[in-house]
């Protein structure tokens, strides 16, 4: 035989709610062009071994290294491709100075903990970025505070630390590189004569390189 049994459910009362409420990113309506910025805590704790800002270009969609490079943007190096265009399409831009060469290079490379952000404009940027149709890689340096911040760093790499290669069947091969800098910024104080707070600010940045065998 088949039973049944009706039973009704009473709503008991309420010991935990659990709200969750988000937000929807804004779009950006005046302008329509896309890229990323990457920001300097994403600069300072990203792996980056050569402390190349032009690698942080490859985090962004769009943007991949050109055949038989790693992405950064040294001259000797055949750097990476935006949306599909040439590596020297793309402009390089710091404080709003143009720094790239003619191939989409550049020889000069900031400190990177001296730059506040980069962004990197992929397609349909404002005609000011109109010189080339590649990536407009735009970086700005930090400006300097009220109170006295510096920081020093050193990035060493040494044969005698690492594991052997399986096909070094003898010896290491000898390599040595030192990456060092440091960055210091703070009011401009001058006694008696100049109280730079609130005015007027100093950024005072380094960095070296020493590799060999």
């Amino acid at each position: 035989s088949t039973a049944r049994f009706d039973f009704r459910l009473q709503v008991g009362s309420s010991t935990t709610v659990i709200s969750v409420e988000g937000t929807a990113a804004l779009l950006r309506t005046d302008k329509p062009e896309t890229g990323q910025v990457v920001s300097n805590r994403e600069l300072v704790n990203l792996p980056n071994n050569s402390r190349d800002f032009l690698n942080m270009a490859t985090l962004v969609a769009g943007v991949a290294p050109s055949r038989g490079s790693l992405g950064d943007g040294s001259l000797d190096s055949r750097g990476f491709n935006v949306q599909g265009s040439r590596r020297s399409d793309n402009v390089v831009y710091l404080d709003g100075t143009q720094i790239s060469q003619g191939n989409g290079g550049t020889t000069f490379f900031p400190n990177i903990e001296a730059l506040e952000e980069v962004e990197i404009k992929t397609s349909l940027y404002s005609a000011e970025y109109g010189i080339k149709p590649g990536g407009q890689i735009s970086s700005v340096t930090k400006s300097g505070t009220n109170a006295l911040h510096g920081t020093v760093y050193e990035f060493h790499m040494n044969d005698n630390f690492g594991a052997r290669n399986f096909f070094d069947l003898v010896n290491r091969p000898e390599s040595k590189r030192h990456n060092f800098g440091a960055v210091v910024s703070g009011p401009v104080l001058i006694p008696k004569l100049l109280n730079g707070r609130d005015r007027l600010w100093f950024v005072f940045a380094y960095q070296g390189l020493r590799s060999g065998s």
